[in-house]
């Protein structure tokens, strides 16, 4: 990509740059020395023509080499200039085609065909059809409507069959381990867990788990399928505990705008910071245990479903937009 490369070159006028620094440094250090000890021994003027001279054919290149490192900087600054305003050209013209219509996956159901038309004023409702990744929570969507597990997305009915819920992050024992054991116990539902799975010893031969490698973040945004994504942590299914479980009070995890810029509505600890967004956005659902988790979802009908994922559509244009991070700014300033 040629933001790439123009990233590259920046580094390198930078490196430039510093090594300009270093070689001032040096120069003008070694100028400033003589002076000073000049100034400390009050050192007479010397009255020879032939002397001053000389004095003179010494100052000379010094003032030359001053020049030379001027014109340096100069160059560098030039280029650095140059190559900015290059980077800015190239986010512009992604920042264009990343707002040109284009299918938003949300899960297995209605999605929009772009983001500017996510929001519900809009006219342009058309469907979009992700694969099935054929697990135990595999489902469709066709022109019209889908299914989620074995569940069909008829207005007003509940969405019956399995699940997929998504966890995406790094994968460590203390702040995890409770999805080793929640995998092993699910019923209606199947975790996607996208990481390491090298940290949770033993997760990817659990009966309800389906393992994914780490995932850049832009791939994951596009191809995460799945119904929901679950934002939990600690070691209990009784409820988010130790330094990571009762950090979800306070942060607000990268997780959540993660989860909706892909397009899958949260899950969420119910005295988590976050949580009462979630609930006013209806955005998704809070739990206040694990163990809530089976029957909110099997008591969730298609209509609910349905508007959860199109408020995730107009939640995740904004956050795609900078909406938000703009808003808070004008608030700020």
């Amino acid at each position: 990509m040629r933001a790439k490369q123009i990233f590259k070159s920046m580094s390198s006028i930078t490196n430039t740059f510093r090594v300009w620094v270093s070689r001032a440094s040096t120069f003008f250090r070694s100028q400033s020395a003589p002076q000073h000890n000049a100034a400390q021994n009050n050192a007479p003027q010397n009255d020879d023509p032939q002397s001053n001279v000389s004095q003179s054919n010494v100052s000379q290149p010094n003032a030359a080499q001053s020049n030379a490192l001027l014109q340096e900087a100069l160059a560098a600054i030039t280029d650095l200039h140059t190559a900015v305003a290059a980077l800015k050209s190239e986010l512009q013209e992604l920042k264009e085609q990343q707002t040109l219509p284009r299918p938003l996956p949300l899960g297995r159901g209605v999605v929009t065909s772009s983001l500017e038309s996510a929001d519900d004023s809009s006219a342009d409702k058309s469907i979009y059809s992700p694969p099935s990744t054929g697990g135990a929570g595999g489902g469709s969507v066709g022109a019209g409507g889908g299914s989620v597990g074995g569940g069909s997305l008829v207005d007003g009915s509940p969405v019956c069959g399995s699940f997929s819920l998504v966890y995406a992050g790094a994968l460590v024992m203390r702040k995890n381990s409770y999805l080793l054991e929640l995998a092993h116990k699910a019923q209606h539902f199947t975790l996607h867990i996208y990481g390491n799975s090298d940290g949770l010893p033993g997760i990817d031969k659990a009966p309800h788990a389906v393992c994914y490698p780490f995932t850049p973040a832009d791939e994951f945004i596009r191809s995460a399928d799945g119904d929901f994504g679950l934002v939990w942590d600690g070691d209990s299914l009784e409820t988010c505990q130790g330094d990571f479980g009762e950090y979800l009070r306070y942060n607000s995890p990268h997780k959540v705008s993660f989860y909706l810029r892909a397009g899958l509505p949260v899950i969420i600890w119910r005295e988590a910071a976050v949580a009462p967004i979630i609930e006013h956005e209806g955005i998704g659902f809070t739990i206040g245990s694990i163990a809530e988790l089976e029957q909110r979802l099997q008591g969730l009908t298609s209509a609910e479903l349905e508007q959860m994922r199109k408020n995730v559509a107009r939640v995740s244009a904004r956050l795609a937009s900078g909406q938000f991070f703009r808003e808070a700014l004008q608030r700020v300033l």
